[in-house]
């Protein structure tokens, strides 16, 4: 794994915002995303998506930042998802 590589991706169509952290991980290492640390050890995956659900009535836009499997992950929404994974040091 290289310490110094981020992995920064859109989120879009039907990827939910914790395939998209996953995949991005496995991105970052160089393996596979069954071969990533499930995310429940560091947070709610359902909480998660459901931060990041499309609504009609309001206009979606935050961050969401956690550190999982020696990652920082950065969840960013505004008018588009964004996921930023870097390696902790």
């Amino acid at each position: 794994m290289d310490t110094g590589e981020v992995v920064r991706r859109r989120i879009g169509g039907a990827e939910t915002p914790t395939t998209a952290v996953v995949t991005a991980i496995a991105d970052v290492r160089g393996v596979e995303t069954a071969d990533v640390t499930p995310l429940h050890d560091s947070v709610d995956p359902d909480a998660l998506n459901g931060l990041f659900e499309s609504t009609s009535r309001r206009s979606r836009a935050g961050t969401v930042t956690f550190d999982h499997d020696g990652h920082r992950i950065e969840l960013s929404f505004d008018d588009r998802m964004t996921v930023e994974v870097a390696a902790l040091e």
